[in-house]
């Protein structure tokens, strides 16, 4: 496989100030709902212009599939270390942070009881609501923040995807209360998550909702080969003969099947709830598992469907570990990041799991590059 990498770097008004094509290594990981980070190993007798807080854009191109350039990831410069090593030479190591970056960075910045904290609503209009006043646009003193703290990134209201949640959250990091609506979403049977876009001239988007493409084997047309959605169909499989490690675990030993949620109130006033999985509860006499949650911050609605949520997550699962074959299913061109794919036991039993993360890592190799991933499946 010919696989050829550079770096485009910009600058914080979107302009095009250097290019890098001859890194010595880089790494650097995909996924939603969270910031990924880029690794760039370079020679440090050679220039770049690499200011904090420019984009650096990346570029791939396999020769076996087409003769285009296709942007595949671009981060934000945070961190530049200057090494001489034992032999006298000189590298370069930039660390860098994906666009939800801006997420991370900021903090739900209103007093608690601010109606800016308090929300209800579907979950991933919630979500923007939370980004627009935090880092958006409203991201003010004259909207009630501590700090202004506006960036350049545009927060529309994304399409509801029929889960509502209600609470209040304030005094928190922006992107601890995202994953937390994220994982509320997914443990309420629907897979939302958020990202991040580029659009150029140094202006971003945030996007959230059910992003990633099915590629699974539902509702396989016989005639046409492709899905429900009109999609191929993507399975992994030790049958196919298209990885090089699969593990599967169903794990129990710390499952939770029975959630107790502790909501406000004292002794008898107190808000109790109880929320279970029966198909684990009841699987034998011994079975049940329970676990307590505090959620006193929350109101009644709030208390069950945090523990609706829990219970979700703690129950026992078919866990995957696999590492696909890149020569028969290719990233970036069968399947990306965030895609639903179909993954197959030795039994034959199928799945449906989401392609959460990637971590790609990168050597030069005479003209080209040796590209090496490993991909993360959701437990779900």
């Amino acid at each position: 496989m010919t696989v050829r990498y550079y770096a485009l770097v910009e600058d914080t008004s979107g302009v095009g100030v250097d290019i890098i094509d001859n890194p010595l290594s880089f790494s650097f990981g995909l996924g939603y709902s969270k910031r990924n980070l880029l690794t760039l190993n370079i020679s440090a007798y050679q220039e770049y212009n690499l200011q904090p807080d420019y984009l650096i854009r990346l570029y791939r191109k396999d020769d076996l599939v087409s003769d285009e350039w296709f942007n595949v990831g671009n981060f934000i410069n945070k961190t530049d270390t200057f090494t001489i090593g034992e032999s006298s030479r000189k590298t370069r190591t930039i660390y860098a942070a994906s666009p939800e970056e801006i997420i991370h960075k900021s903090a739900i910045a209103y007093r608690a009881g601010d109606n800016k904290t308090q929300k209800s609503g579907d979950v991933v209009q919630v979500m923007a609501a939370y980004v627009r006043q935090n880092c958006g646009v409203d991201a003010t003193t004259g909207n009630g923040r501590y700090t202004n703290n506006v960036n350049p990134i545009t927060v529309n209201t994304p399409a509801p995807i029929g889960v509502s949640w209600s609470g209040s959250r304030s005094n928190k990091m922006l992107i601890d209360v995202c994953q937390e609506l994220v994982e509320f979403a997914r443990d309420n049977g629907v897979r939302a998550d958020f990202r991040v876009d580029y659009l150029g001239g140094y202006q971003f988007e945030f996007v959230a909702g059910v992003l990633g493409k099915d590629r699974t084997t539902n509702g396989i047309n016989p005639a046409t080969g492709l899905n429900g959605v009109g999609n191929a169909p993507i399975v992994v499989s030790p049958q196919l003969d298209n990885m090089r490690y699969f593990n599967e675990t169903f794990a129990r030993m710390n499952e939770a099947n029975v959630v107790f949620g502790l909501g406000p109130g004292e002794a008898q006033e107190r808000v109790i709830t109880v929320s279970e999985i029966a198909e684990s509860r009841n699987r034998s006499p011994l079975s049940q598992r329970e676990r307590f949650i505090s959620a006193t911050g929350e109101n009644a609605s709030g208390v069950q469907q945090k523990s609706d949520a829990e219970v979700q997550q703690w129950v026992g699962k078919n866990n995957f570990i696999i590492y696909p074959d890149p020569s028969k299913l290719r990233l970036f061109v069968d399947y990306n990041v965030g895609d639903l794919i179909t993954v197959e036991n030795e039994s034959g039993q199928r799945f449906t799991r989401q392609v959460l993360s990637a971590d790609v890592t990168i050597d030069s190799a005479g003209n080209g590059f040796t590209e090496r991933y490993l991909i993360d499946f959701d437990d779900t």
